[in-house]
């Protein structure tokens, strides 16, 4: 939703609505498949005539291919946006991978391998290009991740969703209230309607949603995980720099 809504200038309920051939009942990973049509919609409600281009870098070969063809990558005029995805993918991963999880120990340790990625990054190579040929920049991120390490027992439906900070479905609670905000009117969070299924539970605190049926399996396999999608500073104050060359 996060990262939508930066492309659009608009909440995602609002997406929703002016866009419904877009945003359906779908998979929450088919939700970012319009990222460069938003992007333009934007830009013309804002009356910018300007090219859009838009790419994506998710694999070493997607950054390969950007370093390959850097030059024409950000060539001519208009607007061009790169998603890179690399920290998602480390603070996810970490979850599933032990050796991660042991270079990754803790915050210092996770900032450190992500210091050490984008030095030698087609991000960090892209940042040079544009500062050389004197373009500004632009940089965000769709949320960070909060280090969590404190079970939260939830119950619900089979319909609810499987995100270990936050939960979609039609009945769902948090076994401690003070653990987990809980919305039941999805226009109070400015998010889409998703049939019966509109009760939102958002993790408080360092807490991971856990089920009762699955308590150790959960409590041994994700704490000390770094999540998002909860209400944390960390979670939902998004940053934004504007980079300009230096003369």
């Amino acid at each position: 939703y996060a990262r939508n809504a930066l492309f659009s200038g608009l909440f995602p309920g609002e997406i929703a609505a002016r866009f419904p051939d877009w945003w359906g009942e779908r998979d929450d990973e088919a939700l970012n498949a319009h990222e460069k049509e938003l992007l333009t919609a934007h830009l013309e409600e804002l009356q910018v005539q300007a090219p859009v281009r838009y790419q994506k870098i998710t694999t070493t070969s997607d950054a390969d291919d950007l370093e390959r063809h850097l030059p024409a990558a950000i060539a001519g005029e208009g607007v061009h946006a790169f998603v890179f995805n690399f920290v998602d993918m480390l603070t996810h991963g970490r979850s599933e991978s032990m050796i991660l999880f042991e270079v990754a120990r803790d915050e210092i340790a996770l900032r450190a391998l992500t210091r050490q990625w984008f030095e030698r990054s087609a991000l960090y190579t892209l940042l040079k290009e544009a500062s050389r040929r004197n373009i500004s920049v632009v940089v965000t991120s769709d949320h960070g991740a909060l280090h969590c390490n404190t079970p939260a027992t939830v119950f619900a439906k089979r319909d609810a969703t499987a995100n270990l900070r936050y939960k979609f479905g039609e009945d769902i609670r948090a076994e401690r209230s003070e653990q987990a905000l809980l919305y039941a009117n999805p226009d109070d969070l400015r998010l889409p309607h998703r049939g019966p299924g509109n009760n939102t539970l958002m993790a408080a605190g360092d807490t991971f949603f856990v089920y009762p049926t699955k308590l150790r399996e959960y409590q041994s396999r994700y704490r000390g995980s770094f999540l998002h999608g909860g209400v944390s500073p960390e979670e939902c104050i998004l940053p934004v720099a504007l980079l300009t060359p230096k003369r």
